[in-house]
């Protein structure tokens, strides 16, 4: 199970990248699959839109991921937390 969950949250990462570069791999004219002008190729809007759309997906994979990494710990976190617990009731029972 943990070999699999670790898959998943490197296959979101991986997906969301892929997906975000697209519009820089793919033809000048065509950068969201939508024709744009020989003359606008460059344009900074278009640039701004390729850039805004990457980190939409790779922040978009990264949420998607971060449950499944989370699940992996969260019997660390909880045992953790009462172990902490218990060292509070602990020196609150020893009155310094």
């Amino acid at each position: 199970m943990l070999i699999f969950s670790w898959f998943m949250v490197i296959l979101f990462l991986i997906i969301g990248v892929v997906n975000g570069i697209t519009p820089y791999y793919s033809r000048l004219g065509t950068p969201f699959g939508v024709t744009v002008p020989t003359s606008h190729q460059k344009d900074p809007y278009v640039l701004k839109l390729k850039k805004a759309y990457f980190y939409q997906n790779v922040i978009g994979s990264i949420l998607l991921a971060a449950p499944i990494f989370f699940f992996l710990f969260w019997r660390c976190i909880f045992c953790l937390i009462i172990f902490l617990y218990r060292i509070i009731q602990y020196l609150s029972l020893i009155h310094i």
